[in-house]
């Protein structure tokens, strides 16, 4: 069996509480994404609220500020 690729992907994020959770969503549903980094810029619309919760849900989300 060959050796499944593996990806970290980076995303940074600004005032996107309206639609983080689908871009989230569709980044983890695709396969070889083991981690996903997300890097909230002093966002102004709750974003910060919206993307912390991630890591409780899926352990491969790691959020920053």
């Amino acid at each position: 069996m060959a050796d499944v690729p593996v990806v970290t992907v980076l995303t940074p994020v600004y005032n996107e509480a309206a639609s983080v959770n689908r871009i989230i969503e569709a980044v983890l549903a695709q396969q070889p994404v083991a981690e996903l980094i997300i890097v909230e810029d002093c966002s102004t619309d709750g974003t910060w609220d919206v993307i912390r919760q991630w890591p409780a849900r899926d352990p491969r989300v790691r959020v920053f500020q």
